[in-house]
C-alpha cells in the first residue's frame, strides 16, 4: 500500500514472511519498499557516517540559549484561568509558602509525552522554581499529599466531621498537607495528570483529577486558606469544583525541562500571563465534543442538558492577565482628521 516502514508495531515482521510464502505479497514489492528506505539513508549520508558523534551529542543539548528559550516558552504557555481577590501574583516578600500535591516535586511528568531526548534529571521541578524565587529567610514547605493516580476513596461527612478532619484521620499525607496549609502564608496545590497520560493511545473515560487529588483539594480548601492551583496536564480537564472553590488557577500544561522556573516566573509576576486556551474545557466529560464551532443538535433554542449548563467551563481563547484595563471616552488628537 506504499507504507514502506513500520516503526512501532510488528505486523511486517510477524506476517510478511508467511505472506510471501503464500504468494500474497511478492518479493518485488518488498524489494521496492526496501530500496526506497535505503535510498533515503544513502541520501542522508548514514552509510558514509553511520554512527553519531558522541562528543557532539553530549554538547548539543541544554545549552544556555536553549534553556532560556525553554523557560520563556513554559511561561508563555501558562494560561491564567482564575484570579480572585488578587491571589496572584505571589509577593516576593512572602515568608511561608506551602506547596502541596503530587506534582510539586515531580520532574519527569513535566516533560509530557514524546519528550525525545528529554531526561527527568534535567527538569526543574515546580518546587525548585519556587525556591529560587524566595527571599532570604523565607521557607517553602513541600508536602506530596497523595499520589497522582490510584483508587479514589470518597470522604463523606457522615459523622459530622469536616473534610479536613476526615482526610487528616486516614490515608496518604493529608494530615501533613492540612497542617502545612494552616501554617503557611501562601498555599499552592500542584495537581494534574501523569506525563504519560497524553499522546496517542492515551484516551480517558473521565476528565477529572485522577486518584485522590480532589480529596486532597477539599481537605486543603477546608482550612479556609485561599488556595492557588497549578494544573499540570496534557488535555483539557473537567474541574468545575476547582474553578468554584480555588482562589486562583494557573494552567501550566506539561511545561518541559524548564517548567518549574517558567511557571514560577508567572506565579510571582515576573512574567505577565499571556497564554490563551487553544481548546475548550468542558464542565464534564458528557459535554464532549464541545469545541467552539461544533454542530448544534436537537432544538438550538433550548439547553442541551437537563442536569447542568450547556456552556463550557472555559471557552476557546480564554485567558486572564495581571494587567487591568479601563475603557473610557474616546479622545481625538485633532478636531478634524
Amino acid at each position: 500500500a506504499g507504507v514502506d516502514m513500520e516503526m512501532v508495531s510488528s505486523n511486517y515482521h510477524n506476517t510478511l514472511p508467511e505472506l510471501m510464502k503464500q504468494g500474497k505479497v511478492s518479493k518485488s514489492n518488498v524489494d521496492e519498499a526496501v530500496r526506497r528506505i535505503l535510498t533515503v539513508k544513502f541520501a542522508k549520508g548514514l552509510f558514509d557516517k553511520p554512527y553519531v558523534d558522541e562528543s557532539l551529542y553530549l554538547t548539543a543539548f541544554l545549552r544556555p540559549d536553549a534553556l532560556a528559550l525553554a523557560r520563556e516558552a513554559a511561561a508563555k504557555s501558562c494560561v491564567l484561568l482564575k484570579n480572585e481577590n488578587g491571589a496572584l501574583p505571589i509577593s516576593h516578600q512572602a515568608k511561608t509558602i506551602a506547596l502541596i500535591g503530587p506534582l510539586g516535586e515531580e520532574t519527569g511528568d513535566l516533560l509530557g509525552c514524546w519528550a525525545g531526548p528529554g531526561r527527568w534529571q534535567d527538569v526543574i521541578s515546580l518546587a525548585a522554581g519556587l525556591r529560587a524565587k524566595l527571599a532570604a529567610g523565607s521557607e517553602l514547605k513541600v508536602v506530596r499529599g497523595c499520589e497522582i493516580t490510584g483508587t479514589a476513596k470518597i470522604t463523606k461527612r457522615l459523622d459530622g466531621t469536616s473534610v479536613a478532619e476526615a482526610a487528616a484521620a486516614g490515608g496518604d499525607d493529608f494530615a501533613e498537607a492540612v497542617s502545612a496549609a494552616k501554617a503557611a502564608e501562601v498555599v499552592i496545590l500542584a495537581l494534574g495528570e501523569p506525563g504519560g497520560w497524553t499522546g496517542e493511545n492515551s484516551s480517558r473515560s473521565t476528565l477529572g483529577l485522577p486518584g485522590r487529588q480532589m480529596e486532597l483539594f477539599d481537605a486543603v480548601v477546608a482550612t479556609g486558606k485561599p488556595v492557588i492551583v497549578v494544573l499540570i496536564n496534557g488535555r483539557p480537564l473537567a474541574v468545575p469544583r476547582v474553578q468554584e472553590e480555588a482562589a486562583a488557577i494557573l494552567e501550566a500544561w506539561d511545561p518541559g525541562v524548564q517548567g518549574g522556573n517558567g511557571v514560577a516566573d508567572v506565579l510571582f509576576g515576573d512574567v505577565d500571563p499571556a497564554g490563551r486556551l487553544t481548546t475548550t474545557f468542558p464542565r464534564s466529560v458528557g459535554q464532549v465534543p464541545i469545541h467552539y464551532n461544533h454542530f448544534n443538535t436537537g432544538r438550538p433554542g433550548l439547553g442541551k442538558y437537563v442536569d447542568g449548563p450547556s456552556t463550557p467551563l472555559y471557552p476557546f481563547g480564554f485567558g486572564l492577565a495581571y494587567t487591568t484595563f479601563e475603557y473610557g471616552k474616546v479622545e481625538l488628537s485633532a478636531p478634524v482628521m
